[in-house]
């Protein structure tokens, strides 16, 4: 299923594809930047904000990461940018470090790749406290309201912080994507309903899959990552 406006995810045959979703990170980076999310097709800027913000950070398996080919930039159901991405491009946030080129949009990502520097050795939560008495640029209650946005009352454990740890970053490479899978872009993505789903329509957006593989000719879409 195919027009101007959408496209039929299952158009993909043995592709492995990431699909990163952008929503809020998007649209603060572009109001910090005075820039629309309507803008995407139009200004180089609003691209590079994209890009950024679909960088990271993700939590999957290093199992997951290492077959994906391509990541689709998806903002309200819409694809507004397509990545090709290899193995060795992959890190993460536990691996880095000053030389490390950190996304840059929004502007919380500044602040963002401060921590992720300054606790690359903690292991724990309390590594991470004792870290802060040491340098006074950071404080524990800015990382878990600004960084990991929890709330006041909400506990800071070492499971959340080692989640925080392991997710991923990715940069892109510069091998061209093919026409097939370039055509996505600017598309609203569409999935088929299973026949076993008593539902009206055949169709629905893809607002809340993340991972899409296409399996001995069987569609697969799993709820894996965040």
């Amino acid at each position: 299923m195919s027009n101007e406006l959408y496209k039929d995810i299952t158009d993909l045959k043995n592709e492995h594809v990431f699909f990163a979703h952008i929503g809020k990170s998007f649209e603060k980076a572009c109001k910090e930047q005075n820039l629309s999310v309507k803008d995407y097709d139009i200004y180089k800027d609003v691209h590079e904000i994209i890009y950024n913000c679909t960088r990271g950070a993700w939590e999957m398996r290093k199992t997951a990461y290492e077959k994906i080919e391509y990541v689709f930039a998806i903002h309200k159901a819409k694809v507004v940018g397509i990545y090709k991405v290899e193995k060795s491009l992959w890190v993460k946030r536990n691996a880095i470090n000053n030389k490390y080129d950190f996304p840059i949009y929004p502007n919380i990502r500044n602040k963002e790749r401060e921590y992720s520097i300054a606790f690359r050795d903690c292991i724990s939560v309390s590594d991470a406290e004792k870290e802060c008495l040491r340098n006074p640029h950071l404080s524990l209650n800015e990382f878990k309201q600004d960084i990991l946005k929890l709330k006041e009352n909400q506990e800071l454990t070492d499971k959340k912080y080692q989640k925080w740890k392991n997710e991923y970053f990715f940069k892109k490479s510069y091998n061209p994507v093919p026409d097939n899978v370039n055509e996505f872009l600017g598309k609203i993505l569409l999935f088929p309903i299973p026949h076993s789903v008593n539902i009206r329509y055949k169709y629905r957006t893809i607002y809340q899959y993340e991972h899409y593989n296409f399996i001995e000719g069987k569609t697969e879409i799993r709820k894996i990552y965040r």
